[in-house]
């Protein structure tokens, strides 16, 4: 596995918990009809680039639900291998994590989806990303989709399940443009 790739697995685990003020056009985003608004951006030294969305109220020491929209100039530009990637990351990282990987049949766009938790077990994290391939054909872009759950019980199993099969749904719908028009491709 390449550099890139494990920077980019690391990346989509765990939300940074820092922030940094947000410029430019894209402050909002609305998903499963919920209004997500702009709270960081980065741009790396390698050319990859990050905006990530939160809930209002809602800060990165107390988040539930959170949207990340990522460009890639540095780890190819085939979704499914960089779904496979995050897959193999995913899994080494928590073997119980049992991601799940599919791939559009006409977009070819690749998501991956997983449930993990932390060592010590506080929360688990439902995370969904799609990859797809950048306009320029030379990287990617993706759309990450996470929830938090602080605290289970036997009923959110059902009502997990529930949504999963919702929340990738939504993800395969997204509209995609707008995080390429979010990174100027």
């Amino acid at each position: 596995m390449t550099a890139g790739i494990r920077l980019l697995a690391a990346a989509l685990l765990l939300l940074p918990g820092v922030t940094t003020p947000a410029h430019g056009p894209l402050t909002a985003v609305v998903f499963d009809g919920e209004r997500y608004v702009r709270v960081h951006a980065e741009r790396q030294s390698s050319g990859n680039r990050m905006v990530q969305f939160l809930r209002e109220p809602e800060t990165f020491e107390n988040w539930t639900q959170a949207i990340a929209y990522y460009r890639y100039a540095t780890i190819g530009n085939d979704p499914t291998e960089a779904a496979y990637a995050l897959r193999d990351s995913v899994k080494a990282a928590n073997p119980d994590a049992q991601p799940r990987i599919v791939v559009h049949s006409v977009t070819r766009d690749a998501l991956v989806d997983f449930l993990t938790w932390p060592a010590h077990g506080r929360y688990l994290e439902f995370t969904v990303v799609r990859y797809s391939r950048s306009t320029d054909g030379k990287g990617l872009v993706a759309f990450q989709f996470s929830h938090r759950f602080r605290e289970a019980t036997k009923d959110d199993a059902e009502k997990f399940t529930k949504s999963r099969s919702s929340w990738k749904g939504l993800a395969l719908e997204f509209d995609m443009w707008e995080v390429h028009t979010t990174f100027g491709d």
